[in-house]
């Protein structure tokens, strides 16, 4: 379905406002207590831009990424649904400053889905907001970086610079508009791109975007969750503050980060600022279904969100808690530090204590599959059932969304297979796949 919005500011953008303060006064607007239609926990695959988009073949060619999934999904029980990434540029379209949102292609997989449930199996879906990109090993240039990172803007949001070439070949990079690259680490290459989240113009663009998808699927009781990428927003390649000039082409009076006019204040601490304004705008436009941030670092911002218990921000919106890796690495799980003021602990340390009071919802990805502790060691391989028995046992998880990469999902043995045959799983008749499926307290 296509819906054209005009682009003019609209009411809600005063009530995110009016949200965004008072998250920084330590309050959530409070969401509007619903039925519990949406709550469907158990173990969910998740799919990624590429597996969406790839191209079918007409029979007897091999079967496209998502045909297999649907297949999948029939032949295995345990397996609840999917967690679907959206990228903007797939969606949203820009024309004479009238934005069209086209949710057909989405719209084709979720009623695929619904004709897996249809065969009586209980199918549902997750959709994940794109706000940060990781390259894969394929992405090697900098113009195939660049238009990797545009897909997760629309069209007329894809400008871009030029190529900035001040840090040295590994550092090559596009500067875009709209997004900028950062580092990871002691690595000095580009790893990936996130978008230029505290811009107000970017943002407002990417509010009018969640309403439309609330408009399209929140009545819709196939949606059980809505969330977003990661809350790391790595090294940037240029550092904020560090005075760098912007590459050819840029205007004078906007620098590298795209503040107006330069120099502007340290973007750093505003990015924050900008996570917490589309996570409330996602709670904001999504009424009935539950919104499950994915948060990791800074370990401070997780702080500003987890701590307090039944008093902290997540309960108070009725927010679940999210996060991209469960495995043991000590960053995740660093306890509280003993220094003034005690430093801020890893967020798996958070699960425990909000047992049976908000929505637990980890993911397993392409680290917990190469080690159980640090992935930057060397690979352990840890066994399916360990780190199955990690986020039932140690962090009491109701939703656990595995990736859906290679060689670990389709592997002998392979989570597609452990999920069709281990008895804990397999035995359990409440559809959970042995994971806690008591409804938690707080839950929209």
């Amino acid at each position: 379905m296509k819906k054209n919005f005009p682009p003019r500011v609209i009411l809600k953008s005063l009530m995110l406002s009016v949200s965004f303060l008072l998250f920084s006064q330590s309050h959530i607007l409070l969401a509007t207590p619903l039925s519990s239609d949406k709550w469907k926990p158990g173990h969910y695959v998740k799919i990624e831009d590429w597996q969406l988009t790839q191209a079918c073949n007409p029979s007897p060619a091999p079967k496209c990424q998502m045909e297999k999934v649907y297949d999948e999904l029939k032949a295995t029980p345990a397996l609840r649904g999917v967690k679907i990434m959206l990228m903007w540029s797939r969606y949203e379209t820009r024309t004479n400053s009238v934005s069209t949102f086209d949710f057909s292609s989405l719209n084709t997989i979720i009623n695929n889905i619904k004709n897996v449930s249809k065969s009586g199996n209980d199918k549902h879906v997750i959709l994940g907001l794109t706000l940060r990109i990781n390259h894969s090993a394929s992405e090697d240039t900098p113009e195939k970086k660049r238009d990797a990172a545009k897909l997760m803007l629309p069209n007329d949001l894809q400008g871009d610079n030029g190529l900035y070439t001040a840090g040295g070949t590994s550092l090559e990079h596009y500067a875009l508009r709209n997004a900028y690259a950062f580092m990871e680490g002691s690595e000095s290459k580009v790893k990936g791109y996130n978008l230029k989240i505290y811009l107000n113009t970017l943002r407002a663009r990417l509010d009018a975007f969640i309403q439309a998808l609330a408009d399209e699927y929140d009545d819709d009781n196939v949606l059980v969750q809505v969330s977003t990428t990661e809350s790391a927003m790595g090294i940037p390649v240029v550092p904020f503050g560090s005075g760098v000039e912007p590459p050819p082409g840029t205007p004078d009076n906007t620098n590298y980060y795209g503040c107006s006019p330069r120099p502007c204040s340290d973007p750093n601490p505003r990015l924050n600022e900008g996570m917490t304004a589309i996570i409330n705008s996602l709670n904001t436009s999504f009424v009935k279904t539950p919104v499950v941030p994915s948060l990791n670092f800074s370990r401070e911002y997780v702080r500003d969100w987890a701590y307090g218990g039944t008093s902290s921000n997540l309960v108070a919106g009725k927010f679940g808690l999210g996060s991209p890796n469960s495995f043991k690495d000590y960053g995740v799980n660093r306890p509280t530090g003993t220094g003034t003021p005690p430093s801020a602990p890893g967020v798996l340390t958070y699960y425990p204590g909000f047992h049976n009071i908000i929505l637990l919802a980890p993911e397993v990805q392409g680290a917990d599959y190469k080690s159980d502790n640090d992935p930057n060691n060397p690979v352990s391989n840890p066994s399916y059932e360990s780190i199955y028995l990690r986020v039932r046992n140690d962090l009491d998880a109701n939703y656990v969304i595995w990736q859906r990469n290679f060689p670990y999902w389709l592997g002998d043995p392979g989570v597609l297979n452990f999920l069709k045959t281990y008895s804990l799983i397999t035995s359990d008749t409440s559809g959970s796949g042995g994971l806690n499926a008591t409804q938690p307290t707080y839950l929209k």
